[in-house]
């Protein structure tokens, strides 16, 4: 499956213009190469979600590893989110976006509705428990 270059900045914490910089400037992000790309209907660009969520996971795991302790909890990001709840974080990225509900439960509002969209850990928490609950009472 593919997804749009919106939504895979939004997977790393990065605005679309700095991932299409990145992609034109020899397809590097930091120190870490960027996925493959196609361009579809002429400009639209998209990357195969299981290479972009891989990608997602070391860029985070990497900022993860740099960040020091502040002794407050940092905004959780959407890919986090989806991790942590067991959601594909495509359908987490447009349940928020539309304001849908996933399984009957309204995800958390993000902090900031300009990308990266970024959520307060306390109400990630408590979604991610009442979703867990749902499945497991659904099984």
């Amino acid at each position: 499956m593919l997804i749009p270059l919106d939504a895979f900045a939004e997977m790393l914490d990065v605005k679309p213009e700095e991932l299409q910089r990145a992609i034109r400037a020899g397809g590097e992000l930091g120190d870490f190469p960027l996925p493959a790309h196609q361009h579809l209907l002429g400009a639209m660009i998209m990357f195969d979600e299981a290479e972009a969520l891989a990608f997602a996971r070391r860029w985070h795991d990497c900022a993860v590893s740099m960040t020091h302790d502040t002794g407050v909890e940092p905004p959780v990001s959407l890919l986090t989110f989806a991790t942590q709840a067991g959601i594909a974080p495509l359908a987490l990225y447009q349940a928020v976006t539309s304001g849908q509900k996933l399984r009957g439960l309204m995800p958390p509002a993000p902090i900031s509705t300009v990308p990266p969209l970024v959520f307060e850990p306390v109400a990630v928490r408590h979604f991610v428990e009442a979703f867990r609950g749902l499945l497991k009472k659904n099984g």
